[in-house]
């Protein structure tokens, strides 16, 4: 896996497609997450590109910016094809990809 396409994608939420480029993520399995991402949503002439940040230690929430964040750390695990529930903590910082997982 290309370390440049691991930390980029894209993912529907609600009826929009959102592209993403992961700048910083900091993701413990059932602990805490961190992350800012560009995103862009193509829509018509309505392109728009934003900054997003998050970061929380309760992942049990329903908050939105929860949901797309994990959306995006999901995006990023299947891009990297290692099992979720093997994970334990996942790092990006200038598009370099670091891991831990249960072997």
């Amino acid at each position: 896996m290309n370390r440049y396409t691991a930390c980029a994608g894209e993912f529907v939420h609600e009826k929009f497609k959102l592209e993403y480029q992961v700048v910083h993520l900091e993701y413990v399995r059932n602990s805490s997450i961190k992350i800012e991402a560009v995103c862009y949503n193509r829509r018509n002439s309505l392109d728009k590109e934003a900054t997003f940040k998050y970061a929380t230690n309760n992942l049990k929430s329903t908050d939105e910016q929860l949901i797309i964040s994990l959306s995006i750390v999901d995006c990023v695990i299947k891009n990297l094809d290692i099992p979720k529930e093997k994970l334990y903590k996942l790092i990006v910082r200038d598009c370099k990809v670091f891991y831990i997982y249960e072997v």
